[in-house]
């Protein structure tokens, strides 16, 4: 009777639950472009609810502790896990990590895991019951220098291999407290692991399929999905060229324009640039966007400026002012996938790219870019060809304006397509527990003691402790128990450092 009076007025429950099926995403606090991968596929998928497990910790171990969020900002915990034997880089099993696991897939009813990383976490994440998609973002653990680049991309590693690559290997620079046999063992578990029927295989690029599969033959007939990675839709128009964007050749003479965005890092080929600067900067002026600290080794050069940090959604506007001719993408390792390239893409630029990954699979001499070898000689000779020849510069931008820009959302359905789901649809779906998804999960977070001080691992340590002294001065003013003179003079001093800290 009160149910039938509830429809006859309209009235909806007092409380509905979303009753979509729980995910839950793996990954780590280091952000860059696993995290970016992270934050665009949990917005554009409206047919899960979303959990996000990331392992926190630092070089001396990555997983210390591993946190449950109910969403990619790393805001306060759900419910977090300080590991009584903290995690190096990965394990191969853990009755520690085997029971977190546990309780939270029972706790909230997850019905399927995405495993974007494994760094700091436990190879139990791959044998639990529940279908499992795994995305090569890198090569850990298969590699534990992640680039599986030895001087060059790799095309074999035996036992031998992982030891002298261990010795002598700059990239090798992130796991130094495991032994070569630890490495060897944990391959040998992964690639059974990865084998298994449930668990779906996906990578960003086809170099990076062919590179696992060249690397270890057991995976060979395992399937492995070549989905690209998409653009937030807003972001992406964001980025589109304005209405006054160029349609005709610059002029033989005037200066070309290139831009580079991102830390300009060893791996991202910055001994490149700076070998072919000074030379570069006779015909070009160059724009260093995004370098952070990395930018500080190019101050001072003629012709180049230099921006360390800008926010997303300031990029469009930071490009339709500097008006690019060309971008530059320089990484001397294979990159799986590239969000740059994406992005100079979407805001009409060409591009030079090294010869190496993803580059060479998703860039067509000539048609949508060019690419060099990673060499300073090449990428100079390379520049100097286009500067002579603006009209192909022109021919290939044209073409990039009517090249398909791939979406998050179409990425959610690409992966929607071939991604494992439960035979048969859980009664837990359906139960309202305690911590439900239409409940606040302040009582969970306060159980665990969430502490009084929360602090984002992924935002730099600069930042932090800026705000910590923003957050102070504006306590300070307003003490009565300090006189105003002094309360005033040292408000300035602190906020004075954490300008300086955060110029933002």
């Amino acid at each position: 009777h009160a149910l039938t009076e509830l429809c006859e007025r309209g009235e909806t429950p007092a409380v509905m639950k979303s009753c979509l099926p729980v995910q839950l995403h793996v990954g780590h606090s280091w952000g860059g472009g696993l995290g970016r991968w992270m934050e665009d596929y949990v917005a554009a998928d409206t047919n899960h609810n979303h959990l996000v497990l990331r392992s926190i910790g630092d070089l001396n171990g990555f997983g210390q502790t591993i946190a449950l969020y109910r969403s990619t900002h790393m805001d306060l915990p759900i419910q977090s896990w300080t590991l009584a034997e903290p995690i190096l880089s990965v394990v191969m099993t853990s009755l520690e990590y085997r029971q977190i696991i546990a309780e939270l897939i029972a706790s909230y009813s997850v019905e399927t895991l995405v495993v974007s990383s494994l760094v700091g976490h436990s190879l139990d994440l791959l044998r639990t019951a529940l279908p499992t998609t795994v995305v090569l973002h890198d090569y850990f653990p298969f590699c534990p220098a992640l680039y599986a680049t030895f001087g060059s991309p790799c095309t074999v590693c035996t036992q031998g291999d992982l030891q002298l690559c261990a010795q002598k290997n700059p990239r090798h620079a992130y796991f130094n407290f495991e032994s070569q046999q630890h490495w060897w063992a944990t391959r040998q578990a992964f690639i059974q692991l990865v084998t298994a029927e449930h668990i779906t295989v996906i990578a960003p690029s086809d170099s990076v399929a062919t590179r696992y599969r060249t690397l270890e033959s057991k995976l060979e007939h395992k399937t492995i999905h070549t989905i690209g990675h998409g653009l937030c839709e807003r972001f992406a128009v964001s980025l589109a060229p304005g209405k006054g964007a160029k349609v005709t050749a610059l002029p033989v003479g005037e200066r070309l324009r290139i831009v580079m965005l991102g830390r300009l890092t060893d791996e991202k080929g910055a001994d490149i640039l700076m070998a072919t600067l000074a030379q570069l900067t006779r015909f070009a002026d160059v724009h260093l966007l995004g370098t952070g600290d990395s930018g500080a080794q190019f101050k001072g050069s003629s012709n180049v400026r230099i921006l360390e940090s800008y926010h997303k959604d300031e990029l469009g506007d930071l490009l339709r002012d500097i008006k690019p001719d060309l971008g530059m993408l320089l990484s001397i390792v294979p990159e799986t996938f590239s969000y740059t390239l994406s992005e100079l893409w979407a805001a009409g630029i060409p591009v030079v790219a090294t010869r190496l990954g993803a580059f060479a699979d998703r860039i067509a001499e000539g048609t949508n870019g060019w690419l060099v070898e990673p060499e300073p000689a090449a990428l100079l000779a390379k520049l100097e060809q286009l500067n002579a020849n603006r009209r192909e510069l022109l021919e290939v931008g044209l073409n990039i304006a009517r090249q398909p820009v791939q979406t998050a959302t179409q990425m959610v359905q690409q992966y929607a397509r071939v991604m494992s789901e439960p035979d048969a649809i859980p009664l837990a779906r359906y139960q309202l527990p305690r911590r439900s998804w239409m409940r606040r999960y302040s009582t969970a977070a306060t159980e665990q003691g969430a502490g009084v001080l929360h602090v984002n691992p992924q935002v730099p340590y600069r930042r932090v402790s800026a705000e910590f002294l923003r957050y102070t001065a504006a306590r300070l003013g307003q003490s009565p128990r300090a006189p105003r003179i002094a309360r005033e003079v040292a408000g300035q001093v602190l906020r004075r450092i954490a300008l300086y800290l955060d110029p933002e």
